[in-house]
């Protein structure tokens, strides 16, 4: 995700984690160590979570700038791939 955020980030594409971990220092620890730069935002109370249905951790989803859903990954995606690219890529230009 670190890669599609310094990809797109100036693309009219935001990468933003979400912690639903009550405690909110350990996602701060988790993207310290790891390097993360994107925005992150933590929602101990599920809101978000129930919002977009969340089924399983990790999930993924891209929603465009109305905050609609465009699509949802269950589980681990590899999002430095060629795949992950264009799928970005395709949902920027539906957006323009």
């Amino acid at each position: 995700m670190q890669r599609l955020w310094e990809l797109y980030k100036d693309k009219d594409f935001v990468v933003i984690a979400v912690s639903a971990d009550y405690n909110e220092k350990v996602a701060e620890k988790y993207l310290s160590d790891y390097g993360l730069t994107f925005p992150a935002l933590h929602d101990p109370i599920g809101t978000l979570s129930d919002l977009y249905e969340v089924e399983a951790f990790p999930m993924s989803f891209l929603i465009d700038d109305k905050g609609q859903l465009k699509a949802s990954v269950v589980g681990r995606m590899e999002w430095d791939s060629n795949e992950a690219f264009a799928l970005v890529e395709q949902l920027i230009e539906k957006i323009k």
